[in-house]
């Protein structure tokens, strides 16, 4: 019974979250605590629209909309379009997915899709001011 209870001890050992995951988070999330409570899809999302390259975004976004300049729709909806492909991207990595189980990190579908809207907004917006 004694080599099986090492191996027993050992993987169960293995099945409770170490430090190493925890190292996941403090490259993604720096600020994290790790007795903090689960990030879920609405802290992720506000996240990442208030990092400054979605900030610049948003900024360009309601300029483009206010003022109705094509050139800057085209920008805005080339830039929302790629920020939504590279959150999706993003939200399949190993790396996300470690941080997701950990809790330091939520689902980045959202912001996609947020993301992806305006693209599709300042298209439209776009599309009105040729016709």
């Amino acid at each position: 019974m004694g080599p099986v209870r090492a191996r027993l001890i050992t993987a169960l050992a293995l099945l409770v979250p170490a430090p190493a995951l925890a190292e996941v988070c403090d490259k993604l999330r720096p600020g994290w605590v790790p007795g903090s409570p689960p990030v879920g899809w609405l802290g992720e999302t506000l996240f990442t629209f208030t990092s400054p390259p979605a900030l610049l975004l948003l900024a360009l976004f309601g300029l483009a909309m206010w003022r109705g300049w094509r050139w800057l729709l085209v920008i805005v909806t080339l830039a929302a379009v790629a920020l939504a492909f590279l959150l999706f991207l993003g939200n399949s990595a190993e790396m996300a997915a470690a941080a997701r189980t950990e809790g330091c990190m939520g689902s980045q579908n959202p912001a996609a899709a947020l993301s992806l809207l305006l693209g599709v907004l300042a298209f439209l917006r776009f599309w009105k001011r040729l016709g």
